[in-house]
Parts: C-alpha cells; structure tokens; sequence
C-alpha cells in the first residue's frame, strides 16, 4: 500500500533530495538571490538564517519598540517571537472561515480594542489569498504598516492579480520545512518602502554556521516515513530528536546570520521553478466535524495527515499555553483549530481521491 504524507519533506522528490545534498554555493549565488527579490519585490534584500529573522529585521526597519502589531488569529509561535524579540506587542485579529485570514471587519475590530496598532502582517494562510484589497485600503486610511509574510504563499498571486509580497512595506519568506520555498531552513526579507522616514538600526548578519544536520535532514525524513509501515515513526523521530539530527522547525533559535551560499542558490532554483508554474495553495484545508475519526479513516487507508496546521489557533501546541491567545476574541480562529484537515498539493489528485472522499462525508457544513 502507497504511503502519503503532509510533513517530512513528502513534497521532495529523489532528485531534490540528492541535488540539496550536493548542492555547493558561493557569495556569487547568495548575490544573485540578492539581485533577483530585489528586481521582483523592488527593495533592499537582507538574506537571513530563517523566516523569524527576516520578521525581526522588517519590524526594527519600520516600526518603533512598543508598537502593536496585528497578527493572524492562526498562525505560528516564530511569528510572536519575532515580534517580541523585537520590542513590539502582538494582537491577535479573528479569521474568516472561507480563506483562514482576516479582512477589513476584523481589522476595525482588533484597532478598535488595541490602541497604537501601527502594522498588520498578512500571511496569506496555507497560500490562500487574503483579502488584500480591503486590508490595504483600511491600513491606507490608518496609515498602518503591511508586512507580508510568504512563508505560504512565494510567487503566488492575489486575486487582482498582483504578486504577493508587492503591495506592503515589507515581504518575509521562510525557507524553512514544509514552505513554498523549502531549503530545510533560511529565510529572506525585503524591505519595499520606510514609513514617515522611520529607518531602524543598521542591519548586521553573522557569517553562517556549517550544519550537517540540514544537509542530512531529507535522508532522515526518508527513514521517518519507512517508520510508518512497521509503526515505529515515534520511536525512530523521538531518536532523531533526541540525538540532535533533526531540528523541529519551532525550536530553531532566532539568530542573525546569513543564509548559506547554497541555500541561496537552491532557493534561487525553487523560484525560478515556480515562476512557471500555475500555483494553487501550498495545502488544500477542509473542516470537519470529528478530525480525529477522519484522521483515523485516512491513516487506515495509509494517508498520514496529522501534521495539521492548525491544531491551536497558534502553533506548536507545546507552546500554545505560552502564546496567551485569547481565545474569546477570536471564537472562529478558536473553532477552526479543533476542525481542520490538510490536504497535500504535491500528490495528484488521482492518487488522493479516496482521502478526499473520506474528509467530504464528514466534512462540517
């Protein structure tokens, strides 16, 4: 029986697998990376270890220490950190059920709460588009800062057809596990525009550190997904873990260094991929009424689909208690955490069908 998977590098192929392995960079391809967001996105390019730098570095750019920001009802703890750590407040503004994103009605309601909201960050969740059009035209009329965040949503388009990562101050991209644009780990920012002539303090990346354990992290992916046909994948990922081969995603560090010269050039090679490509969303999501038994019916039919995003309004549920998420003022964002179901892009539909069928007769109307 054919196994699939949402997490683990499931989206890599062979190929991709050992091209990373092999793959050597040098300053001439963190340069051209450079060049390219720069011609695309139109701004001062900073190239970092993660997303959560790239997130920081936007936030000193263009706003002051004890700024709030507006952040998705669903989203992840390296995006509060980020904030944190750069001296500003997070608020949280409650979802939409059609694209798991705030809009204009929202927003009113968050500033209206919060006072000193000075920016928004639109991540476009899941690579769904949020509705831009109406966030940008209240952030014009309360002169708010945009930050956009990619780490879903890299080279895709809003539904006016013009390029995520183009209309707000500032674009962030993660090219951590499991993003549009996946080099293990790294990340981008872009610097479009200043805000009243603010400019924070002058950016300063470290060089890089050598890991293996990124380079080796599709080949241990591998070894988790085998795992599963002999029910040991908590035994053998729990043994990556504590022997510090694999990292989780959430317990990276933020640090300031550069990208690494071939992550560079590998995600040089993801964009240009992309660029011909018809792009949907980076996970199709559905709501169920009991996640759990849907989740019980795909694994029986050898369909592993529990790495949900989200299964708490902020993930990772570990840390969950620690993000103080007030749950009473963002009821949907609340209620969708405990229904939602992902579904792969990187399979053909073909091949998940049955999945599909099993998540539309429990699905929640």
């Amino acid at each position: 029986m054919k196994r699939y998977f949402l997490g683990m590098n499931a989206a890599w192929t062979t190929g991709e697998m050992w091209r990373h392995f092999f793959m050597v960079g040098t300053e001439k391809d963190s340069e051209a990376l450079r060049k390219y967001l720069e011609e695309k996105y139109e701004g001062k390019t900073y190239l970092t270890s993660s997303g959560r730098a790239g997130l920081y570095i936007a936030i000193r750019q263009l706003l002051r220490r004890g700024d709030k920001i507006v952040v998705n009802g669903l989203t992840c703890d390296a995006v509060i950190q980020a904030i944190k750590k750069a001296g500003c407040v997070p608020v949280f503004a409650d979802v939409a059920k059609d694209n798991l994103h705030f809009g204009a009605p929202e927003l009113k309601k968050c500033c209206k709460k919060y006072n000193n909201v000075q920016a928004v960050i639109v991540q476009n969740t899941l690579g769904y588009p949020a509705k831009i059009k109406e966030i940008e035209d209240f952030c014009n009329r309360r002169n708010l800062v945009i930050i956009e965040d990619l780490a879903h949503s890299a080279m895709r388009k809003y539904k006016d057809g013009r390029l995520m990562g183009t209309v707000g101050e500032a674009a962030v991209f993660s090219f951590g596990k499991g993003k549009s644009i996946d080099t293990v780990s790294g990340g981008a920012v872009v610097i479009r525009g200043l805000v009243g002539g603010r400019l924070g303090p002058k950016v300063t990346l470290d060089k890089p550190r050598r890991s293996l354990r990124d380079r080796l992290y599709p080949f241990f992916t591998v070894m988790m997904r085998h795992a599963h046909v002999f029910h040991l994948q908590k035994i053998v990922a729990g043994g990556l873990i504590y022997c510090k081969l694999v990292q989780r995603s959430a317990d990276a560090e933020l640090n300031f260094r550069r990208l690494r010269h071939y992550q560079a050039k590998e995600a040089l090679l993801k964009f240009k991929e992309l660029e011909n490509k018809k792009l949907g969303p980076l996970r199709e999501f559905y709501v169920v009424k009991n996640r759990e038994k849907v989740l019980r019916r795909l694994q029986e039919k050898g369909c592993y689909f529990n790495e949900v995003w989200y299964d708490v309004p902020v993930i990772p549920k570990r840390r969950y208690e620690k993000s103080h998420f007030p749950e009473d003022e963002c009821p949907v964002a609340t209620e969708l955490a405990k229904k939602i179901v992902n579904l792969p892009t990187w399979y053909k539909k073909t091949e998940l069908s049955e999945a599909k069928k099993i998540i539309l007769e429990e699905e929640d109307e």
